[in-house]
């Protein structure tokens, strides 16, 4: 069964929550905060916002 929501750890330690767009329920109260693994996006792929783009996670 897939949840959309996983949790991973970083070499800081930190924990991550990741949660697809797709798992929650509307309204959801929530907003973009940054583009995150534009380094590994394909040439078909643009990116149209104004958000910070991270190279990698």
């Amino acid at each position: 069964m897939v949840t959309g929501i996983f949790t991973s750890r970083c070499e800081c330690g930190d924990v991550r929550l990741t949660i697809r767009r797709d798992a929650l329920d509307l309204p959801t109260g929530t907003a973009l905060a940054r583009d995150i693994f534009v380094a590994d996006k394909g040439d078909h792929n643009r990116i149209a916002d104004d958000l910070p783009q991270i190279d990698q996670w």
